[in-house]
């Protein structure tokens, strides 16, 4: 009776992750809000060459700021208020 109870509650359980993982995987996909194509505000993935100056500095020279605590030379998140920084980032050589 026992080892039934255990088979039960470990059924249970493994259910239960089962659920959850598919509905997070659910809502991860259905939940999402679309990517915004107006090409406006926001963060930005800021990708630098190695012989440049750096990914931080052509974010300072585009007028954006960093976000997050760190940033590594090739690559670093970026936020901007101004709509388009994209063209300017190229021109800069992002």
């Amino acid at each position: 009776m026992k080892q039934k109870a255990e088979d039960f509650m470990t059924a249970l359980l493994l259910a239960s992750v089962v659920c959850v993982l598919f509905g997070t995987g659910l809502l991860a996909v259905f939940g999402a809000a679309p990517p915004d194509r107006s090409g406006g505000s926001g963060v930005f993935l800021v990708i630098a060459p190695p012989w440049g100056k750096g990914a931080p500095a052509l974010v300072r020279l585009a007028g954006g700021r960093l976000v997050g605590p760190v940033s590594a030379p090739f690559g670093t998140l970026a936020a901007f208020d101004d709509p388009a920084p994209g063209a300017r980032l190229r021109r800069l050589g992002a």
